[in-house]
């Protein structure tokens, strides 16, 4: 699991990834595949978070968006285009 989540985080990558948690790459992505492929990312999501909720160590009141896994459409919502 170390391994796959290393290779989300910006930056990284399968060949970075390769043997640093002692799994081999290929081990490490067709785990990927399955987990994806199984729509079990929710579950680990939710089971990662249970613990520090538990715990009071989350504010689950706030969230952040990370804007590079939100599409930013040219000139906005309403196709505005930027002044000059």
């Amino acid at each position: 699991m170390t391994t796959v989540l290393f290779v989300q985080a910006p930056g990284c990558s399968w060949e970075r990834a390769g043997g640093l948690f002692g799994v081999t790459r290929a081990t490490a992505h067709r785990w990927f595949q399955t987990w994806t492929e199984t729509g079990l990312w929710p579950t680990i999501h939710r089971m990662i978070l249970e613990e520090p909720g538990r715990r009071a160590l989350l504010d689950w009141s706030r969230a952040t968006v990370d804007s590079q896994s939100i599409r930013a459409k040219r000139g906005g919502e309403h196709g505005a285009k930027p002044h000059r």
